[in-house]
C-alpha cells in the first residue's frame, strides 16, 4: 500500500471479489504505525532526582518506549529555575541513564527534563521532574567523642561523653546507649531516647566485664558509635567518707551545745547520707554516741549533756559504704550557761603591708567568757587620730585578716581586734605598731632588659617601662649614649610603677638605642630599647630615557638611597602628555628599575615620573627633566 501519510496508525482488511461482486471482509489487522524507516526517538521517562546537595544533584531516567528505528546515541538534560520560563540546556552527549549535575546554586529550586537523541534528531522532552531545592545534604551525625565511665558500682555504670564533631546538617535529637558483656558477641540496647550527655546504665551483673558504646541520632538516622576502649568491672569502687573538718562550737549552755563543721573533702565516691556525733568526758577514755543528723546538714544541737561536766565532741560522716574517720575533736568545754564576754585577743602584730592592703594576725583571748569564741572584729584608724572604724562586714573566723577597704597609699595606720561570743563583744586588744600603706623598700627591678620597638614615621613614639622600686627612683634617659632632656617634641612621664618616654610625631632621626636607668638608695637597674623608625621611601635617582622610537621608549632609574626602613616592594611609573596636567600609570606592582613604554604617538611629547613604594606607602616622585619625543632616532 503506497501513498499513506506517515506518523499515523492504520488497520487493514481484505475482501474477495468475483463476477457476482465483493464478499465479506477478512478479520482486520492490529493498528500499524506508518512511518519513515527512521524517526527521532520518543521522549524518555520522567527523571527522578536523588542525593540533592547544596550545589549538585543526581538524575536518573528510563529509556524511551520507542527508539525511532535507530539506536539511541545519547541524552540531553535541560533545567528550569523555579520562577522562570526558559529551559536551559545543561548537559549533552550522555550515553547512560543517569547523570551527576554540579554547579547549581544553593537555596534555588530546579526542575529537570531529558531528551533522547538518535541519527534522525532529538525527541520531544520528557515530563519534567518534581521540583527540588538545593540545600545542604543531610546525613546522620558523626560519632560522639570522649566516651568515659565516670563511676562504676556492682550494678550500674555512669557514662558521659561530648557532642559529635558534625551533626550531619540536622540537629541531634537524642543518643543511643548500648552495652555488651565481653563474654558475648551481641550488643544490647539500653536506651534509645537519651537527651543528655550522660547516662547511668543499669542493671549490671556484679563481677562481669562490660564495654559500652554511644551513637547520636538526628532526623536522618543513627550515626556511627563511639565505643569504650577498655572494659570495666561491675563492682563497688567507693569507700567510707573522709573526716569532716573545721568542727566548731557555736554556742554552749547548761542544756545544749551547738556544733558546726565543713563536709569532708572526700565523700568516698558516694553522697554523704548523715553525720554521727560523739562525746568524751575530760577524764574518760571512750567516745560515746550522742546524736545523729537526719540528713547531710553540717550542724547539730547536742542535748545529751549534763550541767557542770567537762566534755569534748567529734563528728563522723556516713555514706553507703559506712561511717568514716572522725574529725579533729573540739577543745574541752564546760557545760554551763555563758557568764560574760571574752577577754581581748592577744599578741596582735602586723604581718605585711603594701599600697593596697595591710595584713595582721593575733592569738585568741585567754578567757572565752564561758562560751565559744564565734569570731572577731577588726578596727583601724589613721595614726595621730582617734577615728576608729570597723573594716570587716562579717565576724572573722580565722586568727588573721587582710585589710583592703579604706586603705589609702602612703598613709600611716594602727589596728586593734575584738573577740565575739554569744554574750557580746570583748574590749579591744592592745593596738598594733604603726604601719605605712606602702610596699617594702626594694631596689629597682625592670620587666625587661632589652626591647625592640618599630614606629611609623609621623606617628607617636611611646616607650613604656614597667618597674618596681621603693622608694621611688630617680630616672634618666639616654639615646645613643647622650642624655636626653625634655623639650617641645620629647616628653617624660613617671607613674608609681612605670615610666614613659613620648614623642608625638616621630622622625627618621628618632631611630636608635634608648637606655633608661632607675636608681634609689638600695640600688639601680637599666634597660635598652632599640627603636626603628620606618616611613615612606626617598625619591628614586637618575631617571633616564633610552631606546626611543616613534611608538616606544625605555625608562630606567636607580633605587632610592633611603628605603624608609622597610624593603622596597615595587615602583610606580607614570607618564603625562605635553599640554595635559594628569599623569597615568604605565607600570605598577613590578619591582623593576626599567620599563619599556609602548603605544606612543609619533612626534608626541611625553613626561615621565617614578616613585618607590614600601609597606608604608609611596615615596616622592622624581620626574624626567626633559620630555621624550616619540620619533625614530637618526643614525
Amino acid at each position: 500500500v503506497k501513498g499513506l501519510p506517515t506518523r499515523k496508525k492504520y488497520k487493514f482488511r481484505v475482501l474477495a471479489e468475483n463476477l457476482a461482486g465483493t464478499g465479506k471482509p477478512s478479520k482486520e489487522t492490529d493498528p500499524i504505525l506508518v512511518k519513515d524507516p527512521i524517526d527521532p526517538p520518543w521522549p524518555p521517562g520522567k527523571p527522578t532526582v536523588k542525593d540533592v546537595a547544596k550545589t549538585s544533584c543526581f538524575l536518573m531516567w528510563t529509556k524511551p518506549e520507542h527508539d525511532g528505528g535507530a539506536k539511541i546515541d545519547g541524552y540531553v538534560i535541560e533545567m528550569l529555575k523555579s520562577g522562570t520560563m526558559d529551559w536551559i540546556r545543561v548537559a549533552e552527549n550522555i550515553n547512560i541513564l543517569e547523570h551527576f549535575l554540579k554547579g547549581l546554586m544553593e537555596k534555588q529550586e530546579y526542575s529537570f527534563r531529558v531528551r533522547a537523541v538518535n541519527v534522525a534528531g532529538e525527541s520531544e522532552p520528557s515530563e519534567p521532574s518534581d521540583p527540588v531545592l538545593c540545600k545542604e545534604r543531610l546525613n546522620p551525625p558523626s560519632a560522639p567523642r570522649w566516651l568515659d565511665v565516670i563511676n562504676i558500682s556492682r550494678n550500674s555504670a555512669e557514662l558521659k561523653w561530648t557532642v559529635p564533631e558534625r551533626d550531619g546538617g540536622s540537629p541531634i535529637t537524642n543518643y543511643v546507649v548500648e552495652k555488651r558483656d565481653v563474654r558475648r558477641k551481641g550488643w544490647q540496647a539500653v536506651d534509645t531516647t537519651v537527651k543528655e550527655l550522660k547516662y547511668t546504665v543499669t542493671p549490671l551483673n556484679e563481677g562481669s566485664l562490660y564495654v559500652f558504646r554511644v551513637a547520636a541520632e538526628n532526623a536522618v538516622g543513627v550515626g556511627p558509635f563511639c565505643e569504650l576502649e577498655d572494659s570495666v568491672l561491675a563492682k563497688d569502687t567507693f569507700t567510707t567518707p573522709g573526716p569532716p573538718y573545721a568542727l566548731a562550737v557555736n554556742a554552749v549552755s547548761k542544756r545544749y551545745v551547738e556544733l558546726q563543721w565543713e563536709e569532708p573533702k572526700n565523700d568516698g565516691g558516694r553522697p554523704i547520707l548523715r553525720y554521727s556525733i560523739e562525746k568524751k568526758e575530760k577524764l574518760g577514755t571512750r567516745w560515746v554516741k550522742c546524736g545523729k543528723t537526719s540528713g547531710p546538714d553540717c550542724k547539730y544541737r547536742v542535748t545529751d549533756v549534763i550541767e557542770g561536766t567537762e566534755v569534748q565532741f567529734q563528728v563522723s560522716a556516713e555514706n553507703e559504704a559506712g561511717v568514716g574517720h572522725p574529725s579533729e575533736p573540739t577543745e574541752i568545754l564546760t557545760i554551763e550557761d555563758p557568764t560574760g564576754v571574752p577577754s581581748p585577743p592577744i599578741e596582735l602584730h602586723v604581718t605585711g603591708a603594701s599600697r593596697d592592703f595591710l595584713s595582721i594576725a593575733w592569738k585568741p583571748p585567754q578567757r572565752d567568757g564561758g562560751c565559744p569564741i564565734t569570731g572577731y572584729h577588726i578596727e583601724m584608724c589613721e595614726a595621730g587620730t582617734e577615728k576608729w572604724m570597723r573594716v570587716n562586714s562579717r565576724p572573722v573566723k580565722e586568727l588573721k585578716y587582710r585589710v583592703e577597704e579604706g586603705v589609702v597609699p602612703e598613709k600611716e595606720y594602727i589596728l586593734r581586734v575584738r573577740a565575739i561570743n554569744a554574750v557580746g563583744v570583748s574590749e579591744p586588744s592592745d593596738i598594733s605598731e604603726n604601719v605605712f600603706a606602702k610596699e617594702s623598700d626594694c631596689k629597682p627591678t625592670l620587666d625587661f632588659q632589652t626591647l625592640d620597638l618599630v614606629v611609623v614615621e609621623t606617628e607617636k613614639l611611646h616607650i613604656p617601662v614597667p618597674f618596681s622600686a621603693v622608694p621611688s627612683p630617680r630616672i634618666t634617659w639616654h639615646k645613643d649614649g647622650k642624655e636626653l632632656k625634655a623639650d617641645e617634641r620629647l616628653g617624660f612621664r613617671k607613674e608609681y610603677t612605670s615610666c614613659h618616654l613620648e614623642i608625638d610625631s616621630s622622625l627618621h632621626a628618632d631611630a636608635g638605642q634608648y637606655k633608661v636607668t632607675l636608681e634609689n638608695k638600695l640600688g639601680a637597674a637599666s634597660a635598652a630599647i632599640n627603636v626603628k623608625v620606618i616611613g615612606l621611601p626617598g625619591p628614586c635617582k637618575e631617571i633616564v630615557a633610552s631606546e626611543i622610537t616613534k611608538s616606544s621608549c625605555k625608562i630606567s632609574w636607580d633605587p632610592p638611597d633611603y628605603d624608609g626602613g622597610s624593603p622596597i616592594l615595587h615602583y610606580v611609573l607614570q607618564r603625562r602628555e605635553a599640554g595635559r596636567r594628569t599623569y597615568v600609570n604605565m607600570m605598577s606592582g613590578e619591582n623593576k628599575v626599567s620599563w619599556t613604554v609602548k603605544d606612543l604617538i609619533l612626534n608626541g611629547e611625553y613626561y615621565f615620573r617614578v616613585q618607590a613604594v614600601n609597606k608604608i606607602g609611596g615615596g616622592e616622585f622624581i620626574e624626567l627633566r626633559n620630555p621624550v619625543i616619540a620619533e625614530d632616532q637618526k643614525r
